[in-house]
């Protein structure tokens, strides 16, 4: 059986990329997600009517990988040393191997749900026309992207990198299919998090498809 691994890009709070086909960014204690594919192209024409969103907690129907019960703690995951050290030096890492094909199976089988059931906390994002879809706080109100949280094997990876014992969610940011770039930027609005002072915070982003190498 061949089995694919995903890697993960960590870095230091502060630090900007250009954006791919789409994305759930986040921030916080340590954190982002990430949806790449081909040409961008709207799904709607920027408006959504009112009676199209949902509102509060939405439960997607994904079922999370084999093996894997609610109420079991993260899969774990080692960082090494060497991985540790990139980080202070370079400010990023990248960490192959860190998901399971099933785990981006599910990543893009939420993603798709998501798309298809618009949140209200879309509509802002949706309206300016950047992306497919853009939302922020997507944990907070899917179940399947809290579940990834909090059964993965990347709240393991955060905790090895920072040496923690406790993760904070700040911010995350679920983007599908950008439809134009972003210059260089950097995103300083994700709490009151003094992350160039303590170097506590981290960011996190997967990539949910094939990524060209200059992203």
């Amino acid at each position: 059986i061949k089995m694919v691994m995903l890697s993960v890009v960590v870095a230091e709070l502060g630090l900007a990329y250009f954006g791919s086909s789409g994305a759930f960014a986040g921030s916080g204690a340590v954190s982002t997600f990430h949806r790449a594919g081909a040409m961008p192209r709207m799904k709607w024409d920027v408006t959504i009517a009112p009676w199209e969103l949902e509102y509060g907690l939405q439960k997607s129907p994904v079922t999370l990988p084999a093996g894997i019960q609610e109420g079991d703690p993260p899969q774990p995951f080692e960082i090494s040393d060497e991985q540790r050290q990139q980080l202070i030096d370079d400010g990023a890492v990248v960490i192959p191997g860190l998901l399971t094909d099933e785990w981006l199976q599910y990543l893009r089988t939420a993603t798709d749900w998501q798309v298809k059931h618009p949140h209200f906390w879309s509509i802002a994002g949706v309206a300016s026309g950047l992306y497919d879809y853009i939302q922020r706080s997507v944990w907070a109100s899917n179940s399947a992207f809290a579940d990834f949280m909090y059964y993965s094997p990347l709240a393991s990876a955060l905790a090895g990198l920072s040496n923690a014992k406790e993760l904070r969610l700040s911010t995350d940011l679920l983007m599908v299919n950008p439809n134009k770039g972003f210059k260089w930027h950097q995103d300083n609005q994700n709490g009151p998090i003094d992350a160039f002072g303590e170097r506590t915070a981290l960011r996190w982003w997967v990539t949910m498809d094939d990524c060209p190498p200059d992203h």
